[in-house]
């Protein structure tokens, strides 16, 4: 607080690096819904089970983010679902749209928006009760998953 009262801080979110752990898929979704809409450069992603389940269930979420000229890239695992081969060549269509598969199963489902923020869930297939999910804005934390997922960029094909 300044001498004349007022409060010169800037908010938590802006200054301060956050860690939030969420475990209800409803506030997961409204945390990815609120992150995506953050976005202005990039969204990376790794994982099967979100990265898919959008793309059976349907691509415009993928679609509104690439018309806001962001470029999407995700990792994941080939899935022979001709729902999902559909939805993915429609993408393929937008420059700004890439998606690599790795050649085998991924731990972790991980979503980088403009490198700075970082969402990290281990949901498991048969687990619908709990969405343990980890959010952050932490700069050291993005640095590192982001360097993860520049790694398994290079290597999958």
């Amino acid at each position: 607080m300044s001498l004349n009262g007022s409060n010169n801080k800037t908010p938590l979110q802006n200054r301060d690096s956050q860690f939030i752990i969420t475990s209800s898929k409803n506030l997961f979704l409204k945390r990815l819904k609120e992150g995506i809409e953050r976005m202005q450069i990039s969204m990376d992603s790794i994982g099967k089970q979100g990265i898919q389940s959008t793309l059976l269930m349907g691509i415009s979420s993928y679609k509104r983010v690439l018309k806001r000229g962001i470029r999407i890239r995700l990792l994941t695992e080939m899935d022979d679902n001709k729902t999902i081969q559909k939805n993915i060549q429609k993408l393929k269509n937008n420059s700004l749209f890439e998606i690599r598969y790795l050649p085998y199963s991924i731990p972790i489902n991980t979503m980088i928006g403009d490198r700075k923020e970082v969402n990290l869930n281990l949901t498991s297939p048969s687990n619908n009760t709990s969405f343990p999910s980890l959010w952050t804005n932490n700069a050291q934390f993005a640095k590192i998953v982001t360097v993860y997922f520049e790694e398994l960029w290079m290597k999958s094909r």
